[in-house]
């Protein structure tokens, strides 16, 4: 088994939202919250997502490894949050990794179909500042520090993907 917290690689961040003002609202948050920027990646849809995770297209060449958390939106464009969490649920070197709704939705059905396709959490984001950041906190403790996350050993380098 490959515990993420046994490596020397710091622990990193995926955003995924098409708007741009919330993924700078989410990097400066979790910036705050004590995620180094330069460990926080940012890509706007969920087709871009999944190129970053299995290194292809404009990501072909990246060489950092997965990252420990992926905050994901449910409304975005070419391929929603629901479908995207599909793929990589379905995909055996991405499945474990821990994906959290991070959405202003709180519809039901949306929470239930995340849940349904493999969703590690599902958080409506606060529209108040001060509660943005306590959520950003609690996720990177959780997330990035108490949880041991399980990564397919082939997904430590580029080579596995």
């Amino acid at each position: 088994m490959n515990a993420s917290a046994a490596g020397p690689n710091p622990k990193r961040l995926l955003l995924v939202d098409d708007n741009p003002a919330d993924l700078e609202l989410a990097r400066y948050a979790f910036e705050e919250a004590g995620v180094d920027a330069s460990n926080i990646d940012m890509v706007r849809d969920g087709e871009e997502a999944l190129q970053y995770l299995r290194r292809q297209g404009d990501y072909a060449g990246r060489i950092t490894p997965h990252p420990t958390l992926v905050l994901l939106d449910v409304n975005m464009p070419r391929l929603n949050g629901v479908e995207t969490l599909q793929r990589l649920k379905a995909d055996p070197i991405l499945q474990t990794l821990p994906v959290v709704m991070l959405t202003t939705s709180g519809h039901a059905e949306d929470m239930e179909r995340s849940y349904r396709h493999g969703a590690n959490g599902y958080v409506v984001k606060p529209v108040d500042l001060a509660a943005f950041l306590e959520v950003a906190r609690t996720l990177r403790a959780f997330w990035m520090n108490i949880n041991l996350a399980y990564t397919s050993p082939r997904s430590a380098t580029p080579a596995g993907r």
